[in-house]
């Protein structure tokens, strides 16, 4: 990450991997209760702990963190650092959902795009609705018809590959 607007999102890092662990610690698994691209350190709901307990007062109560613990743990910042914490958890979490981004293609390009997670939710992707639950919900559970068409019909992509809209 690059130096903007004053905020070494380097320094940054420490909190984040201190939250990161005490996640690990106490909410195995809690990354795939997390929709990474939703991640927004400003909105307590949409932060990796609101998200990991459906709210991030409910989070905090449970790990018994007070509000100036959660800052410390890169759960909440400043106004300066939220755009640079929330870029710092997408990673993570992205990084440990080891999703897979898929795309479908026509003569005018992509018009969809779809992300399976490493617990098998499906997400999907247009310029008209953006993200969203996908109709295939999640390929662990759905017909082999509908798997096959991950496999026949769509190109595996890296997210840098996807369209600017769904990264």
């Amino acid at each position: 990450m690059t130096e903007t607007d004053g905020i070494r999102p380097e320094s940054l890092s420490a909190p984040v991997r201190r939250g990161v662990a005490l996640l690990d610690e106490k909410v195995p698994g809690w990354h795939s209760r997390v929709v990474w691209f939703a991640v927004d350190v400003r909105f307590p709901g949409t932060c990796p702990l609101g998200q990991a307990f459906c709210c991030f007062y409910c989070g905090r109560v449970a790990l018994g963190l007070s509000s100036d613990e959660a800052i410390g743990l890169g759960f909440d910042g400043n106004q300066d650092e939220v755009d640079a914490l929330t870029r710092l958890w997408r990673f993570v979490v992205r990084a440990r959902q080891q999703a897979v981004f898929y795309v479908h293609r026509d003569e005018s390009g992509v018009d969809l795009a779809y992300m399976v997670t490493g617990s098998g939710d499906v997400w999907c992707w247009s310029e008209k609705h953006g993200w969203h639950r996908s109709v295939f919900k999640n390929l662990c559970t759905c017909d082999e018809g509908s798997r096959a068409h991950f496999a026949d019909h769509l190109d595996v992509v890296s997210v840098e590959q996807l369209p600017a809209g769904a990264r």
